[in-house]
Formats: C-alpha cells, structure tokens, sequence
C-alpha cells in the first residue's frame, strides 16, 4: 500500500513581524505561502548594509525589491568580539502570502526568524522511517509532531542533539524511533554558518517538525489541510488583520523591535 508523506518544519528564531504592502479585505482566493531566504550583512551599528536572496522561490522582481526594502530596515544588536561591536552575517527567512484580488496581488511579509540557512539534499536511496506507519494509521494517528534541538557547526554540518514528540503516550512508545528518523533526515542538510567578523560560528538552532502520512487517493485531501495551514501562518494572518504571535530566538543576531 503506498502512502505519501508530509514532513513541515519551522524555525524557532526571534520575534514574529509581519508588515502589510496592500492589506484589504478578504477575497475568497485560497492564499499562497512563499518562503524567501536573505543574507543579511550586519554592522557594527546594527543595521542591515546588505540584502542577497539565496532562495529559488520564484515570485516577481517588484516583490523581491520590497522584501529587500522591508530587510534593510531592520535594525539588530550586533555581536560582540572581544566586548567590541563587531559586523557580521545571519540568514533571515521571510513569509510571504499572496492573495489574487481584484486590483491584482495582494501580499504581506512577515518575519519568521534568523539564524544559520539550511539547504537539504535528498539522498539516493530513500530513507525507510523507523517509525511503525501502518501501526500508527490502523490506531488512527496519521499525523504527529515534535521539537527538535540540532547544532549547526562552522563547517556548515549539522548535529542532532535532541527530538521530542509533542505527544507524552506517542514519546513514551517511540521516541527513540522518532529521534532515529530525523537523525537520518537531518544528514540531508548543509548550513550555511552564521559570520562574526568574518569568521563561521557555531548556532543552536530549535524547530517544530510535523508529519502527515496519508494513503494515495488522499493526496488531494492532504494538500488541502497543508494549504489550510499555511492560510494560518502569520503573514496570511496579517493580510486578514489577525494579532501575531512570538517565539523564541537562539541566533547570537538579536533583532531590535523598530
């Protein structure tokens, strides 16, 4: 029997903002999650002096520039060497949510952290999950979740350090199983480290992870439910005029609230 997975995972870093460029009312249009990914070169003031996209996100040039325009306006405590204020570098993700409307594109940007950027590399030979998936589905569990605790090294490997599923009943029976599968998920990854004074650091990082399973003729029916959710992200929060939350930031670059 053929099952399909979903895996999500989300970075916990910094306070969430999210700025409105065209907030009106809502349309009825199901929205569009992208996800935009900028190096940021920090001074020694704390302000942004350089903004260079590295995701393949394909979304227009108008859009881009004003993601850009958003970044260098933030200001961040720079890090210190020495008890000196030194420059430096962080990779900051940037939700974007379009909505078709009758003037166009409507679209918000929000805030969802900064920290070392990750790029996975499916391997050859698809990993098989130690998790029991059909045990699971026949009990009538086809999606979980948990935290994850990972360190980016300067060299830009990363090492897992602890995975903990958000279910205590789910833990106790296979926690280890779990924390085996996204140890094998997390070799896929290479970072790019963080820089201070031009030098790579090492960064904790935490993050959620969710995972749906769903048999082949509910493919549709997953979709929906990954596209609900990303109706409830803060940026498509925004465009409808809902409240943001916070999360937490690990990055040694704080960013300072304007």
């Amino acid at each position: 029997m053929k099952r399909s997975l979903a895996v999500r995972a989300v970075s916990l870093a910094c306070v969430l903002l999210a700025t409105s460029v065209h907030a009106k009312e809502e349309t009825g249009y199901q929205p569009i999650l992208v996800q935009l990914k900028a190096a940021l070169d920090i001074d020694v003031q704390g302000n942004v002096s350089a903004v260079s996209f590295i995701d393949e996100a394909k979304v227009p040039d108008a859009l881009r520039r004003e993601a850009e325009r958003l970044a260098q306006s933030w200001r961040f405590q720079p890090p210190r060497k020495d008890g000196k204020a030194v420059s430096g570098r962080t990779y900051a993700t940037l939700q974007t949510c379009l909505v078709p409307s009758a003037a166009g594109i409507d679209y918000t940007f929000s805030y969802a952290g900064n920290g070392p950027s990750g790029t996975y590399r499916p391997p050859r030979k698809m990993h098989m999950p130690a998790m029991p998936i059909d045990t699971l589905m026949s009990e009538g569990v086809n999606r979980y979740g948990g935290k994850i605790t990972y360190l980016v090294k300067p060299d830009g490997s990363v090492t897992l350090e602890k995975a903990v599923l958000d279910d205590p009943a789910l833990q106790a029976r296979y926690g280890q199983l779990w924390s085996r599968d996204q140890r094998e998920y997390m070799k896929g990854f290479h970072y790019r480290p963080e820089l201070i004074d031009g030098v790579a650091t090492a960064t904790r990082v935490e993050a959620t992870v969710e995972q749906r399973w769903a048999e082949e003729g509910e493919l549709d029916k997953l979709d929906a439910e990954m596209r609900a959710d990303d109706a409830r992200t803060d940026a498509c929060r925004k465009l409808r005029g809902a409240q943001d939350h916070q999360i937490a930031s690990d990055s040694v670059f704080k960013r300072i609230d304007s």
